[in-house]
């Protein structure tokens, strides 16, 4: 890639090498080199499209870097993850492989340059993200016909160390609850009783609760990166999720004195107008995005949001509900995927060593949670203290 002209104002020219391998430059100025940078990138990944379709089909001898925008720009791009995988092109895979021929590129040499990723990243799970990106971009040239083979096949890929994740318990929970702002306290309740996903929680609107059956049905998801509205949840898997007493309650709260009639205000990417608010916003009206929860939670003293997500998978363990239930309740594709989710608790340790022998412990009763009534009130809203997840059978 050419980089950008400098001019006398100060602004930037973008360029490009058109398929014909001639300069071009792309209309207007740009106020930073960086988006000067991403126009040309764009502007020739198009022409570079327009000479590949023409053709009929791509050499062997194309670069990776012209291989990657060709292909990439087929691709449908409706994802957060977007932003992380641009990053990776640009600051990985294009200094690497960007000139390099397709058919140049050895399995040998992607095997040193995986090792040395390995070594250099600041972890072995960026090192593999990184990897993938590769990965697929040589798959999809074999599946084109480019190539015969990848030069990725066999690269074995190094497994990271599995450890514990954080997540939240009940008791953690209500520790932390008397210092979060009132919109984040209904957020974070919403989501420990839902398990949803962040991403889920800010895109939800007010029409996809049933109050009356206690179901909700999880479809929006906002694109934080594209500040747009996905019409369907990660890997389009569309679920419903049953609804607490608490759960609808924090809902009607912060629904409470607000336009029902009105939409989100955000363009949603299948184009159509939206008539329905969302349920949880910020107090002046905006996304509650899900980075804004995680510091909120943090400065209380607490966790990111994700740690909400796995802890309703580990109570609800903990209270024998099936484990195919909770795999559907979090919209996982295996039990296997919902097992990572679910952590050790005292509890489960307890019931190990109580199942070997030892008797258990005693327990200060309010060492963690609060005496009395609302103790047990709160246990009985609460999905892990309730049967009524493993009765619904049919659950989507």
């Amino acid at each position: 890639m050419i980089k950008p002209e400098e001019l006398p104002s100060g602004r930037y020219r973008a360029r490009y090498r058109d398929a014909d391998g001639k300069v071009q430059s792309v209309p207007g100025t740009f106020e930073r080199k960086s988006d000067a940078e991403d126009a040309a990138v764009d502007a020739q990944a198009k022409a570079n499209r327009q000479a590949a379709r023409s053709s009929g089909r791509m050499s062997p001898r194309t670069s990776w870097g012209d291989w990657w925008d060709v292909w990439n720009a087929d691709r449908e791009h409706a994802s957060d993850v977007d932003r992380v995988e641009k990053s990776i092109v640009k600051v990985h895979l294009r200094p690497q492989w960007g000139d390099t021929e397709l058919v140049q590129i050895k399995r040998p040499d992607v095997k040193k340059w995986y090792a040395k990723l390995t070594r250099e990243c600041k972890s072995l799970s960026y090192a593999n993200r990184i990897f993938d990106v590769f990965k697929a971009s040589m798959n999809a040239a074999v599946d084109e016909e480019i190539l015969e083979y990848s030069p990725c096949s066999r690269v074995k890929m190094k497994s990271p160390p599995k450890r514990p994740m954080p997540y939240y318990s009940h008791a953690e929970m209500a520790k932390i609850t008397p210092n979060l702002k009132a919109h984040i306290r209904r957020a974070a309740e919403f989501l420990e009783d839902t398990g949803l996903r962040p991403s889920e929680l800010s895109g939800l609107h007010a029409h996809r609760i049933d109050f009356e059956s206690g179901w909700l049905y999880v479809a929006e998801v906002y694109l934080r990166g594209k500040k747009v509205m996905k019409p369907w949840p990660k890997d389009r898997e569309f679920r419903r999720v049953p609804l607490t007493a608490r759960a609808m309650r924090v809902a009607l709260e912060a629904l409470d004195g607000r336009d029902l009639t009105a939409g989100c205000g955000i363009p949603h990417l299948d184009g159509r107008p939206c008539k329905h608010p969302l349920v949880f916003v910020m107090p002046h009206g905006g996304v509650l995005l899900a980075d804004t929860l995680s510091d909120e939670l943090r400065a209380a003293g607490g966790k990111a949001g994700y740690a909400l997500r796995r802890g309703l998978p580990t109570r609800l363990a903990e209270a024998n509900v099936d484990p195919f239930l909770i795999a559907r309740v979090m919209g996982h594709a295996t039990v296997d995927q919902t097992n990572t989710y679910v952590q050790d608790t005292p509890a489960s340790h307890q019931r190990i060593t109580g199942a070997l022998g030892d008797r258990p412990g005693l327990t200060v009763v309010g060492q963690d949670d609060e005496r009395g009534t609302a103790r047990g009130t709160e246990a009985r809203e609460g999905p892990g203290a309730s049967g009524s997840m493993g009765d619904q059978s049919d659950a989507g």
